[in-house]
C-alpha cells in the first residue's frame, strides 16, 4: 500500500502530538518521528527539536554517568544520530547549523557531547569548511559539562574525529590545512595524556 508524504507527515504530526505530553516515556517513538518527518519536511523535523529542547531544559544537561541514565543523549546526540540516518549526515550537518539554538545547544550546553557530535564538525573539516568547524570546537571547548558519553574525554572526542575522517577520505586524503587545523586544536587539550593520544592518533591523517 502506497502513502503520500502528505498522509504520512499527518499521520506523524499527530502521533507527536499525542506522545510529547511524557517525552521521558516516550523518547524513543518521539526521535523516530522526527527522524520520519526530517526525510520529509526538515525544517518542521528542527521546529519539533527545538520544541522539545525548549519543553524540557533539564534533561540537556542531566546525566548520570550512565548510557541508559544519560537523559541529554536522548534529546540531543540521539537525534543528530537519527537525522544524519534519516537524511544523510551531510544534509544533517547543513541542518544543524541553521538553527543557531539547536547548534550552541548540542555542542555547548548539552551534558552529552560524544561522537556524534565529533561526526558532524568532521563533515564540515572534510569540506574545508573550517571557519563552520572552529566556531563548533570552541562551543565544544566552553561546554562546562564536559561529560564525553563514550569518548570518556575530550581526548577521545577528537580520536573520534579523526576516526570519522580517516574512514571517510582513504582515498582523497586530508589537506594539510585541515591537519594543522587539527593540530592547533589538539593543543587546547589540557591533560597531557589525552594530547599525546590524540596526537598519534591524528599521525593516521598523514600520508
Amino acid at each position: 500500500m502506497k502513502m503520500s508524504e502528505d498522509i504520512r507527515k499527518d499521520i506523524l504530526l499527530e502521533s507527536f502530538q499525542v506522545l510529547i505530553t511524557d517525552y521521558k516515556k516516550n523518547f524513543r517513538e518521539i526521535n523516530e518521528i522526527i527522524g520520519k518527518i526530517a526525510a520529509i519536511d526538515i525544517s518542521t523535523a528542527l521546529d519539533m527539536w527545538e520544541y522539545l529542547m525548549d519543553k524540557n531544559p533539564k534533561l540537556i544537561t542531566a546525566n548520570s554517568g550512565g548510557f541508559m541514565n544519560d537523559e541529554a543523549y536522548f534529546l540531543t546526540s540521539n537525534i543528530i544520530y537519527i537525522l544524519s540516518e534519516n537524511i544523510g549526515r551531510s544534509d544533517a550537518a547543513n541542518a544543524i547549523i541553521s538553527r543557531p539554538n539547536i547548534k550552541n545547544i548540542i555542542f555547548g550546553v548539552s551534558a552529552s557531547v560524544d561522537g556524534t557530535q565529533s561526526s558532524i564538525i568532521a563533515e564540515f573539516i572534510k569540506r574545508e569548511d573550517l571557519n563552520t568547524a572552529n566556531e563548533l570546537l570552541q562551543l565544544v571547548f566552553s561546554n562546562k559539562i564536559q561529560h564525553f558519553g563514550s569518548s570518556k574525554t575530550i581526548g577521545g572526542f577528537f580520536q573520534n574525529l579523526i576516526d570519522d575522517l580517516r574512514f571517510d577520505d582513504l582515498r582523497s586524503g586530508i589537506s594539510d590545512t585541515s591537519i594543522e587545523f587539527i593540530q592547533h586544536w589538539i593543543q587546547q587539550i589540557k591533560d597531557p595524556q589525552d594530547k599525546a593520544k590524540s596526537n598519534v592518533r591524528l599521525l593516521n591523517l598523514i600520508k
